[in-house]
């Protein structure tokens, strides 16, 4: 999804904002269906969601996986808009079908928490398994804590740490951290510090406090480095400024140490 945001700035970038969006409007409603998406993402963004609707559906009904995603996604999270999970189901399924990144991973979170729709673990390992295949992080993350599990899937703690490690080196922090805590803990791998280490730090850096809380722990506790609790309150702080409680009792507790 970040991504897909990402690429959708970068046209409107290229084509301007404010008046030029009614260029790149005018050139999706003259056939340059791969614009609509891009024109409605930019209409959504200025908070006319009727217009961005609009453009969204006349790029679904042309054949735009990107812009039935998008399109569901308005629906899925009811913002300024009546929320509609049966138009998301079926603007997702749509989008999926046609091999769009992001949307296979939605429709699986659906099956999965059993939102609006029966609960599904199988179906959603094989949506999450879709977007894996394109590289959406999210889903190798999703599908590797399916295998953790064993939901939907025989539980295969082999697989599920394969999923993390593809995850994480997708840019999922969340699967970084996954793996620095099992290895610091030696759950389902070999027990190894540095490691344990090397994929929490990863975490932190891709903004996870998890991840940053592991590698402060690692450091108070002196496990494969030597103890530094100066440098275990600088990613507890980190910890704390990106929302998790534990970091800021952390941080405070040396804090009032001296350290």
């Amino acid at each position: 999804m970040k991504k897909t945001i990402l690429l959708l700035f970068f046209i409107i970038f290229l084509y301007g904002e404010d008046s030029d969006t009614k260029n790149i409007d005018t050139m999706c409603e003259n056939g340059e269906i791969s614009l609509c998406s891009a024109a409605g993402f930019s209409y959504a963004n200025s908070g006319n969601i009727d217009k961005a609707v609009a453009l969204y559906s006349k790029g679904c009904n042309s054949g735009d996986s990107l812009s039935c995603y998008l399109l569901g996604r308005l629906y899925f999270e009811g913002n300024q808009i009546k929320q509609d999970f049966k138009k998301a189901i079926d603007l997702f399924s749509k989008s999926c079908k046609n091999g769009q990144k992001g949307s296979c991973n939605d429709l699986g979170v659906i099956y999965e928490k059993g939102k609006r729709i029966k609960q599904d673990y199988k179906k959603a390992s094989e949506l999450y398994l879709l977007d894996c295949n394109l590289d959406t992080g999210l889903s190798c993350f999703n599908l590797a804590k399916l295998y953790d599990k064993g939901n939907g899937v025989k539980k295969d703690t082999i697989a599920a740490i394969n999923y993390y490690k593809k995850a994480c080196s997708l840019n999922t922090g969340e699967a970084c951290g996954v793996l620095g805590y099992m290895y610091f803990n030696g759950e389902g791998v070999k027990q190894n510090f540095t490691l344990a280490l090397e994929y929490s730090n990863r975490s932190c850096e891709l903004m996870n406090p998890l991840g940053c809380l592991g590698v402060g722990l690692i450091y108070y506790n002196g496990k494969g480095v030597r103890q530094n609790k100066v440098t275990s309150k600088e990613y507890f702080g980190r910890a704390c400024d990106l929302g998790l409680q534990g970091g800021c009792d952390l941080y405070k507790s040396l804090n009032e140490q001296g350290f």
